[in-house]
C-alpha cells in the first residue's frame, strides 16, 4: 500500500481542472424561460389526457404517435420550439415565482404527498421545511433537452424518474415557474457534470439529488 501514487493523481486532476477555471456563463447562452403556470398545466392536462391514460398501460408508443404528441406538445408555447430545436449538452432549472401565502413548504408537502401516493420513478424530496431558494430543480443533459423536459411536465414513462408536474402542480395556488437552460459549448462537454454541481450548489433547489461528479 506504501507505494500507491497520490500524487500523479493529483496533478493529473489539476491538468484536467486547469481549462474549466476558463468557462464562463455568457447571457446570450442562457434561453428566456418558458412560463409554467397554473393555466400552462390545465391546458396540457385536458389536451393530453388520453396520452397521460396511455402512459399507464404497457402498450408502447411508435414513432408516429412520439412525433405527433410532441408537435402537438410544443404549440402550447412558441418558446418550447427553442428547447426541442437545441440538440447539445445543457444544464437547465426550474425556476420558482411565489405569490400570495406560497411558500416553498407547501411545494415540498405537495410534492411528497403525491410522489407517494403515485407509483413510478420520481425526483428526489428534501426533508428540510422553510428551505430559502428560488429554484424548484436543477439538472444536466448530454442532448436531448426537449425530451427531458417532456419527461419532467409529466409526459414520460413512468418509470423514468422526474418531476411529473403534471401529476401534482396544478393543484398548488399562488405559483408558478419558468424553464431556463444553459448552452454548454462541446469544449465543455467532459465538465458537464462539474457545471451543474457549481450551479446546483449556487442555486440549493428544493427538489433532485446532489450531482455526482464522474471520476
Amino acid at each position: 500500500m506504501t507505494d500507491i501514487d497520490f500524487t500523479t493523481y493529483v496533478e493529473n486532476k489539476k491538468i484536467f481542472y486547469e481549462k474549466l477555471s476558463g468557462f464562463s456563463i455568457l447571457p446570450d447562452n442562457i434561453s428566456p424561460g418558458v412560463k409554467l403556470d397554473k393555466l400552462f398545466f390545465e391546458r396540457m392536462n385536458n389536451e393530453f389526457a388520453d396520452f397521460f391514460e396511455r402512459r399507464k398501460t404497457n402498450i408502447r408508443i411508435n414513432k408516429l404517435e412520439s412525433s405527433a404528441y410532441k408537435s402537438h406538445f410544443n404549440s402550447l408555447d412558441e418558446k418550447i420550439i427553442e428547447i426541442y430545436n437545441y440538440k447539445g449538452p445543457a444544464i437547465y432549472w426550474f425556476k420558482i415565482k411565489l405569490e400570495g401565502n406560497s411558500s416553498n413548504d407547501k411545494i415540498i408537502n405537495r410534492f411528497s404527498s403525491i410522489r407517494n401516493q403515485k407509483s413510478g420513478w420520481w425526483s428526489k424530496a428534501k426533508k428540510v421545511a422553510g428551505k430559502q431558494t428560488e429554484y424548484l430543480y436543477v439538472g444536466k443533459v448530454e442532448r436531448k433537452l426537449h425530451d427531458r423536459f417532456t419527461q419532467h411536465m409529466g409526459l414520460g414513462h413512468k418509470m423514468t424518474s422526474s418531476l411529473k408536474l403534471a401529476q401534482w402542480f396544478s393543484t398548488l395556488e399562488n405559483v408558478e415557474l419558468s424553464f431556463h437552460f444553459l448552452k454548454v459549448d462541446y469544449e465543455y462537454f467532459n465538465y458537464l457534470e462539474d457545471i451543474e454541481n457549481v450551479i446546483w450548489r449556487k442555486f440549493n433547489p428544493l427538489l433532485g439529488a446532489e450531482p455526482r461528479i464522474k471520476e
